[in-house]
């Protein structure tokens, strides 16, 4: 679905744009957390985290990535803003395959959230989360 040819730009409330913002760190505190996830072998302890596969964070991501999309449907949240940081933040989870280092992994992770956060940023008339403090969120999360 074309948003942007079916919709003359947006402009959410207040509550709205608040809610957005919820929203969007409510997800990025799942993002934060599958990153963190993502360890190299020297620090996998629990026969869990020997067992996970690169695929299997590609799928995890994928899925957290249609639960924030229909979250925003729900909440009637969706912008146009949102269907090209989509395509931008696929072709990046796209990019995670079997085989390759942790360390990939989680660049892509990270560079799937910078294209869908600041993707959605592009929309400064209704997108008031701060998208800067993800380092700071990730080293916290790893620091636990």
């Amino acid at each position: 679905m074309d948003l942007q040819a079916n919709q003359t730009p947006r402009k959410l409330t207040f509550n709205q744009r608040r809610k957005l913002s919820q929203v969007m760190g409510q997800y990025e505190s799942m993002l934060v957390g599958l990153y963190a996830s993502v360890k190299d072998v020297g620090e996998m302890r629990t026969p869990g985290e020997k067992l996970t596969q690169n695929l299997d964070f590609k799928k995890k991501l994928l899925s957290y990535h249609e639960r924030f999309r229909l979250r925003l449907i729900e909440l009637d949240l969706m912008l146009p803003a949102f269907e090209q940081a989509e395509k931008n933040a696929i072709s990046s989870a796209e990019m995670i395959v079997a085989g390759q280092p942790r360390a990939d992994v989680r660049h892509w992770i990270e560079r799937y959230r910078g294209s869908i956060f600041f993707g959605l940023e592009l929309d400064t008339q209704n997108v008031i989360f701060d998208c800067y403090q993800w380092g700071e969120k990730v080293q916290g999360a790893l620091n636990r």
